[in-house]
């Protein structure tokens, strides 16, 4: 398996190169990581450990929750299925249909069953929520700036910004959050369009 890929080749499609700078050697001294000569090509046996999945759930949030249980697949063979159903249940929060595709493909690649709750129709549902969503954003955006109201332009632009953010569209999104610091009028405003660039 391969899912590290998933990351990588989703990342790249959306013009993003900073969510796929995984660690190339990884080491531990108890000797429950082993690296092998090809970087970033190693497997953690978590066997003599507590390590629980939780951990890793527990300390992130959004896409890069998802993008650690898809390294942890990638890297820990005893929780592979755990952390692919996991990311698959969080991809489904977001509108990242190309990456739910991925990991879905992976899933049954893998022959892990899938959930009772599995929705089939969530895919076409999703994206045609996505692109009334956007259609709608584009349109109040559109109506801000006709009538030159530069606060709501500057949420116009945010808004925009976070919905691409939340269907992996990393490029479009920086664009957006980028746009809006023209209609900063305050030290906040700008922090906020500051740590929205980061975020994305």
């Amino acid at each position: 398996m391969d899912t590290q890929n998933i990351v990588g080749s989703t990342s790249a499609a959306s013009g993003d190169n900073n969510n796929n700078n995984f660690p190339q050697q990884h080491q531990r001294s108890n000797g429950n990581t082993i690296t092998s000569s090809y970087e970033g090509n190693y497997q953690v046996d978590i066997s003599s450990t507590n390590f629980e999945l939780e951990t890793i759930t527990s300390s992130y949030t959004g896409l890069m929750r998802i993008y650690r249980l898809l390294y942890v697949a990638d890297h820990c063979p005893m929780l592979r299925n755990d952390a692919l159903l996991t990311s698959f249940k969080y991809i489904q929060e977001t509108h990242f249909i190309s990456l739910y595709k991925q990991i879905l493909d992976e899933i049954k690649k893998q022959n892990i069953p899938l959930p009772n709750d599995f929705d089939a129709a969530w895919y076409e549902r999703t994206q045609r929520n996505y692109v009334h969503k956007l259609e709608k954003l584009d349109t109040d955006l559109r109506n801000f700036r006709t009538n030159s109201i530069k606060d709501s332009i500057r949420r116009g632009h945010d808004d925009l910004g976070d919905h691409y953010l939340d269907a992996g569209d990393f490029f479009n999104a920086v664009r957006c959050y980028v746009r809006s610091r023209d209609y900063c009028v305050t030290p906040r405003h700008t922090m906020t369009m500051c740590m929205n660039v980061l975020k994305a």
